[in-house]
């Protein structure tokens, strides 16, 4: 009788236990990810992969001040009803990267974006062709064999492309906008820019930059990566 009699009190207590646990559990569960349901993301490029799985019990997004939120991103957050609002960001780290710029056929200072560049912790490395067919050959070169990041300025910017893709290793991408570095950063890890120049002001010139060289460059996914390069 007393070995029953603990067995049944031995059982009684883990259940007991049991039950406080499961409780403790489905508690953490419901509460959301912080007491006033917001969701904090530092990255300057906010693509489904930065939210996706994190939005339970968020009703606002929190992003640096100047983020580029990636259109998937945005309707993911329109569909879900979470507001977007953002926060002053600490001043980065200087970014210590490495940047081939080429400039061809085209009548364009490039003074006033390298000293951008260089303001921001970027050495440069400019390829003295102006010929468009040799400055897309030179800056792939470079950028392959530095592992490094190309901006090719021109005005044959879709001729560019395609001559740039054609290198192996080389994942270049058509920049008019902040939103469409973001894209192509997010989706293919682009290691050379294309554009034109024209009508870019200094401020553009910043924010499009500072989206491209504030991310990593072994973001391309898997299933392209063969394939990319």
């Amino acid at each position: 009788m007393a070995g029953g009699g603990t067995n049944r009190a031995e059982r009684a207590e883990i259940e007991r236990i049991v039950r406080e646990v499961l409780a403790e559990l489905t508690q953490a569960s419901a509460r959301p990810p912080s007491s006033n349901g917001e969701l904090s993301v530092v990255a300057n490029v906010v693509s489904v992969r930065e939210i996706e799985g994190r939005l339970s019990g968020v009703d606002r997004l929190i992003v640096r001040r100047g983020a580029v939120i990636t259109p998937a991103a945005r309707d993911l957050l329109r569909e879900r009803k979470i507001a977007i609002a953002s926060a002053v960001a600490k001043r980065a780290e200087a970014t210590s990267e490495h940047l081939v710029l080429a400039v061809a056929e085209i009548e364009y200072d490039s003074s006033t974006l390298v000293t951008l560049l260089k303001s921001e912790g970027v050495s440069i490395e400019q390829v003295a062709s102006h010929d468009m067919i040799q400055a897309v050959e030179q800056l792939c070169e470079r950028v392959v064999r530095g592992n490094s990041r190309g901006l090719m300025l021109c005005r044959q910017t879709a001729a560019a492309l395609c001559l740039a893709n054609r290198r192996h290793g080389v994942r270049a991408a058509l920049a008019a906008s902040p939103t469409a570095v973001a894209e192509a950063t997010a989706s293919i890890a682009a290691n050379v820019l294309i554009l034109n120049p024209a009508g870019q002001t200094t401020f553009e010139w910043k924010r499009l930059l500072r989206v491209w060289l504030s991310t990593g460059r072994s973001d391309c996914p898997a299933e392209l990566r063969e394939r990319l390069g």
